[in-house]
């Protein structure tokens, strides 16, 4: 929903290049000084404010280089313990979103009690409580699918700081008419269906602004990290929210979940408020109308994922995992249930395995070396995310499968952020915001598919009345897929995912240099690790 000198040891990158030459001109990799953005970026050593400098540059106030403070280097050669989040700006907006995504999985859980609360009374006489709950997620969901492209083509027409202002604003506002209409009673099926809508239709204007605002917050090498990061502050909400959400509401009720995220907005607000204006890029003067133009803009951004190997690698990375894990997720109260025999409360417990898999996995991508490419990275997050699945999907005991299933939270939140990381390096500022919106806007409409084709299939194997079994093969063979896509990606892999300039140590072929394909090269990346300086003559050995 993403330092100019690249060291060993941090973390996986796209080189400094974010088009195919014919769609993005610009310097290759360390052909020349760059300038530093102007995201509160700081100096390591004094803290005084970089912003604005060229990275050849050293700090106005102490001289130390300003090229070893965009790459988190200390004077003794240690780096930051903060990592990304040393910047201001972006350390802050995380912190904030951190709490906002905190408060949105408590109103989660507020919403869907008191739907199930009061469709469940004797009273009641519509549909049943899984019928009004699948309604309620139908609610949130389908505007960000049918909206998600205008949203893109907002983010790329408008300030984004200021867009992505009025639509926490808004967020804040429905949360308070949610608190009211419970402490009112009238929070009726129908007034949470049409606060859940509204709220949905927000987020789709939301999610691109948010996307694109995020490489102005810190330097491009390491965003891949920031949108790491980003993953990590979302998935332990998602642990820790609805645990929070649970205990206020057996002590207080739903009315305080809904005024405790109205409140938690503010904290994402004030941050914001301080972090470098985003304007919208320059536009290409034309005479259209503005329903032509904004199909020509459309038109534009799809043509840039598709036609360009890079870009369209990286799609097809994305949706397949998109549409081939998302089965784990759908079918895993029916395994929990009718597998392991058990209630609702493994199902939750379950749930924030697979939540904290994920804030793990954001953790420890740090230590994935610098060198390795995205081009190998990406495949490998699938190959690895298709086989913890499919090793859940084959346990029928609920203690291995959570090992397996946390597994596949790390794979899962690597696949995901790799992915959006390595296309917003890709994609010119111009069009973020379209490119993104169409890779949301797809993965989102084809997640669907994947749970189906499995269910299919799980239902053709173990047949009508074994509905655990059948679960169970929907997820295996949707992982299945994963393996093979993902080795298919590694053997034949697309360089163009890390940039037109990826540097390989390979001879050069007829249109370029020759990467070698095969199933060890693509896992050791071994044609990208750095050769090692050989020792001088007479120099002692070790």
């Amino acid at each position: 929903m993403d330092a100019s000198t690249p060291s060993p040891g941090d973390s996986p990158r796209s080189t400094d290049r974010p088009g195919d030459p014919a769609t993005v001109p610009t310097a290759a990799p360390g052909s020349g000084p760059r300038s530093v953005p102007g995201a509160g970026l700081a100096c390591i050593r004094c803290r005084a404010l970089i912003d604005g400098f060229s990275s050849a540059d050293a700090c106005p106030k102490c001289s130390y280089p300003i090229e070893r403070s965009l790459a988190g280097l200390l004077p003794d050669g240690r780096r930051h313990r903060w990592g990304v989040l040393r910047h201001r700006h972006f350390r802050n907006v995380w912190i904030g979103s951190f709490g906002a995504s905190l408060g949105g999985w408590m109103e989660h859980v507020g919403v869907r009690w008191m739907m199930t609360r009061i469709t469940t009374r004797p009273e009641w006489d519509g549909p049943d409580a899984t019928v009004m709950i699948a309604q309620l997620t139908t609610a949130a969901l389908l505007p960000s699918l049918l909206l998600g492209m205008v949203g893109g083509l907002v983010a790329d027409r408008v300030n984004r700081k200021t867009m992505l202002i009025y639509s926490r604003v808004l967020m804040m506002l429905i949360a308070v008419a949610l608190a009211a209409a419970s402490w009112t009673g009238h929070a009726t099926p129908a007034a949470l269906l049409v606060l859940s809508a509204l709220q949905g239709v927000v987020i789709a204007f939301d999610i691109p602004a948010y996307q694109v605002l995020i490489p102005r917050l810190v330097p491009r090498d390491e965003l891949t990290l920031a949108v790491h990061l980003n993953g990590v502050q979302f998935n332990l909400a998602r642990v820790i929210g609805p645990a929070l959400g649970g205990a206020v509401l057996a002590w207080t009720g739903a009315t305080w979940l809904f005024v405790i995220n109205a409140l938690s907005f503010l904290g994402v607000l004030l941050p914001m408020a301080f972090t470098p204006d985003s304007p919208a890029p320059p536009r290409r003067p034309g005479g259209r109308g503005v329903i032509r133009q904004a199909w020509a803009d459309v038109a534009e951004a799809m043509s840039f994922v598709f036609h360009n190997r890079g870009p369209r690698a990286v799609f097809l990375a994305l949706v397949i995992f998109a549409i081939f894990a998302t089965p784990l997720m759908q079918f895993l109260p029916v395994i929990v249930s009718q597998v392991y025999g058990k209630n609702e409360t493994i199902f939750g417990v379950m749930l924030g395995v697979m939540g904290a898999g994920a804030v793990v996995g954001g953790l420890v991508v740090r230590r994935v070396p610098r060198w390795y490419p995205m081009h190998h990275f990406i495949p490998l997050s699938v190959l690895l995310g298709g086989v913890s699945i499919g090793l859940f999907a084959a346990m029928d005991r609920a203690v291995p499968a959570a090992v397996f299933l946390f597994l596949s939270g790390v794979f899962w939140l690597w696949a995901f952020s790799a992915t959006t990381a390595a296309m917003q390096l890709l994609v010119d500022d111009a069009m973020r915001g379209r490119v993104l919106a169409v890779c949301n806007t797809m993965a989102l409409g084809l997640m669907p598919v994947g749970t189906v084709l499995g269910g299919w299939a799980g239902r053709l194997v173990a047949g009508e009345g074994d509905t655990g079994g059948a679960a169970q093969i929907a997820v295996g063979s949707s992982a299945a897929v994963l393996v093979v896509a993902g080795l298919f990606m590694i053997v034949r892999r697309t360089p163009e995912v890390d940039g037109p300039a990826v540097i390989v140590h390979a001879e050069e072929g007829p249109t370029g240099p020759r990467h070698e394909s095969g199933l060890l090269r693509g896992l050791t990346a071994s044609e990208h690790r750095p050769a090692k300086t050989p020792p001088r003559p007479g120099a002692p050995p070790g």
